[in-house]
């Protein structure tokens, strides 16, 4: 078997696997919840995300006056790769402004994280 056989039949063999049970909102898995350890902290900081009005455009500078800066940006962060919350784009060209918004999607993954702590 040559090299390139050998990697056309391993590239084969990889397609046949199922990594569906990977994906962070699948519902079941080894990664199945967005934050699997919810601290007090930032679940007080994911409900004052969803405490915004829905649509409504705020910074990140908004939610620092209430938390701990470094929380914030970790919530937001993860936050943002689960689909809690939507960024929005930079309209300046040297404003580093980090505007998010919470839309009705983004609403019903936040309500999936905070069904068990509120």
């Amino acid at each position: 078997m040559t090299e390139q056989e050998y990697g056309q039949a391993l590239l084969a063999h990889e397609a046949t696997i199922d990594r569906s049970y990977m994906h962070v909102n699948n519902g079941g898995g080894w990664y199945a919840k967005p934050f699997p350890n919810r601290t007090p902290r930032a679940i007080a900081i994911i409900q004052w995300f969803y405490d915004n009005e829905e649509g409504s455009v705020f910074e990140l500078s908004s939610a620092a006056k209430l938390h701990r800066l470094g929380t914030v940006h970790a919530v937001t962060r993860k936050l943002v790769d689960c689909g809690g919350l939507t960024k929005m784009p930079v309209t300046q060209p040297r404003g580093n402004a980090r505007r998010y918004t919470v839309t009705d999607t983004n609403r019903e993954v936040i309500e999936e994280i905070l069904h068990d702590y509120v």
